[in-house]
């Protein structure tokens, strides 16, 4: 029996217990498996990436998981010669193989705002690329699938923001392609997000001017962002992303939440009435380091005597120091999210 005829009748076997082992996520799991195994109907040559999508969904839910390698046991038991079972890639006693891949990210620098479609290719390769757009070293496990997500202030996104790609052993992995639309005038950035096993393992971010007339796109390398996370660490349940974008030619901040397995949510632009995120950085800094140095600062200009803060007084400048931030910076539907979710966002 080959691997790939184990996997799909141990899937079988199982799929009566998984709605209870699964639990809650049990119509998304279902969704995003049956839609796998069509995929190896329809692209048999696929079939190794595939399957090694289909081991990363199962990894996710320990108590599917280890139902699936018992079943794979028994079929295993079954045939002793068997020199190498599938069983061996599911165990997670088996210590994972740590990979570098580097990201290879065609995206072009200049874009006709009446451009109908604007194909963003990312790869992860062995080598590093030349003529990428974006490069950054990423350290990865070999035995699961790498999520993209890429984030386009001025942009509308026509396909799934969230895409997977999985580690191929020693060749570059098959590539995806996030289809844009430019509806807004002026500079931006694509940002692409990477993780893995919902960790982030590493960021890029390519600069592009949205033109009023016509030009030829133009693509140039830019550096990207190192993110260190180890590959084996228990997933956060929430992520917060921030970005400095321009809307209607005024900066502002974008918040993106991200919960763990899910398609994050991007809110309101928060317009940033001081101008960009250094000079606003720079003037809180000012006012907190204000703070530590505990002068009272009427004293010592009146009466030219340093007076130190009592440290009931500091600490009640400090929360309404927060209260203010949050206030002016966290957008009203963020702190709905919040408001509803304290608990869980609170840890």
């Amino acid at each position: 029996m080959s691997q790939l005829e184990k996997l799909l009748r141990a899937t079988e076997k199982t799929w009566p217990e998984l709605p209870d082992l699964i639990g809650q996520d049990w119509p998304g799991f279902a969704d995003q498996l049956t839609g796998y195994l069509k995929q190896l109907k329809e692209a048999p040559d696929q079939e190794p990436v595939i399957c090694a999508l289909i081991l990363a969904l199962f990894a996710r839910y320990p108590e599917a998981h280890r139902r699936l390698v018992e079943t794979i046991a028994e079929q295993e038991s079954q045939e002793p010669l068997m020199t190498r079972g599938l069983r061996e890639f599911f165990t997670r006693e088996t210590p994972a193989t740590s990979v570098t891949r580097y990201t290879d990210i065609a995206c072009p620098r200049r874009v006709w705002i009446k451009t109908p479609r604007v194909s963003v290719v990312v790869r992860l390769t062995v080598q590093r690329q030349e003529f990428s757009a974006a490069v950054e070293e990423l350290k990865l496990r070999e035995d699961l699938p790498v999520r993209v997500r890429v984030g386009a202030a001025g942009f509308e996104v026509l396909n799934t923001p969230e895409q997977e790609t999985a580690i191929m052993p020693g060749k570059d992995s098959p590539a995806l392609v996030f289809d844009l639309r430019p509806r807004q005038v002026g500079p931006t950035r694509v940002n692409f997000d990477f993780f893995q096993a919902d960790n982030p393992v590493g960021t890029a971010s390519v600069p592009v001017e949205i033109t009023a007339f016509e030009v030829s796109a133009v693509s140039e390398p830019r550096p990207g962002q190192a993110l260190r996370t180890e590959p084996q660490a228990t997933p956060p349940d929430y992520m917060l992303f921030i970005a400095f974008e321009r809307f209607q030619e005024q900066p502002a901040l974008v918040f993106t939440l991200s919960r763990a397995g899910e398609v994050g949510r991007t809110f309101h632009p928060v317009p940033l009435q001081g101008g960009d995120p250094l000079t606003q950085a720079t003037r809180l800094y000012e006012q907190i380091t204000a703070l530590t140095d505990s002068v009272e600062p009427t004293s010592k200009l009146i009466l030219g005597k340093e007076r130190r803060l009592p440290a009931a007084d500091i600490d009640r400048q400090l929360k309404k120091f927060g209260q203010n931030l949050w206030r002016d910076l966290v957008p009203e539907d963020l702190k709905a999210v919040y408001a509803a979710e304290a608990g869980g966002l609170a840890g």
